[in-house]
């Protein structure tokens, strides 16, 4: 079972298997989320044999505390994957990492990829870097209500019914409800960024393999940004039919964490061989 441990003033859930027989993961949570996104992930991986981290970003469920949320950027988030990175590298020394991204999540580790150095890198419903649009009508017509927030950096209250119907359109009901309580404000600042396309990565930095992985009914962020995100990368890119935006917890979430699995255990293997 997972268990939260401390990196600095960082905190993480983790589970380690007694053996472990393939390389760490560092797992990246999307907006107004934290670790727990990643709970089913965290054991799924722990028990094919990699030491499996996720990520609390600073000012989510008590990690890094922030005097004010609203003006905390994409670029803090950065620092704070570096400093995990850093730290489980302590604890895994000479093993290289994977890094794991879900929404806001993948454009934080696409911008992290630039100067960690992992090993390979999975984006999973991913938001965009500068140069892909974002904004899809049923986005765009739910985050106009927030510009004033996004312009004055304050904290963002999202609308549990807009996030059910922009994120969680496939997950069930009564799950639904229970994550309330467990979401957070979002940055101002962040939702600023990440509509605006303010956060550029540049690909020839990325020199890791890199997978994109969409759901076809995602309305967030649609199949089409996202196969853009593989072009930039020259990356495969997967599409799951019946998934949306939140697959690393909707029905068919084993099976895409499966697959997500074969393709970095070929990966790591092929970076552990070289390192070796």
């Amino acid at each position: 079972m997972p268990h939260s441990i401390s990196i600095g003033d960082l905190t993480l859930d983790v589970a380690v298997p007694a053996r472990p027989s393939h390389p760490p993961v560092l797992m990246v949570h999307g907006i107004m989320g934290g670790a727990w996104y990643f709970a089913k992930w965290v054991e799924f991986f722990s028990a094919r044999g990699h030491p499996a981290y996720a990520l609390n970003l600073r000012g989510h469920h008590g990690s890094r505390p922030v005097e004010n949320f609203g003006q905390v950027s994409v670029m803090d988030y950065v620092a704070d994957v570096r400093d995990a990175v850093s730290g489980i590298r302590e604890k895994h020394p000479g093993a290289p990492l994977a890094l794991v991204g879900h929404s806001m999540g993948g454009l934080v580790v696409q911008k992290s990829a630039e100067s960690v150095s992992p090993a390979a890198v999975v984006l999973l419903s991913s938001v965009p870097p500068r140069g892909i649009p974002l904004l899809s009508w049923p986005l765009f017509r739910r985050e106009i209500k927030h510009v004033p927030e996004m312009v004055a950096s304050r904290a963002i209250i999202a609308s549990p019914r807009d996030a059910a119907d922009l994120f969680l359109n496939r997950v069930d009901p009564t799950e639904v409800a229970s994550f309330v309580p467990l979401w957070t404000p979002a940055s101002g600042r962040v939702g600023r960024e990440i509509t605006f396309g303010c956060i550029a990565v540049e690909e020839k930095k990325v020199p890791c393999p890199v997978l994109v992985v969409a759901g076809a009914d995602d309305v967030a962020i649609p199949p089409r940004i996202q196969r853009k995100v593989a072009r930039k990368y020259a990356a495969p890119f997967r599409l799951y039919e019946g998934n949306a935006h939140f697959l690393i917890w909707e029905a068919g979430w084993d099976r895409i964490a499966s697959h997500a699995a074969s393709w970095l255990d070929q990966t790591l293997a092929r970076a552990t061989a070289r390192s070796g």
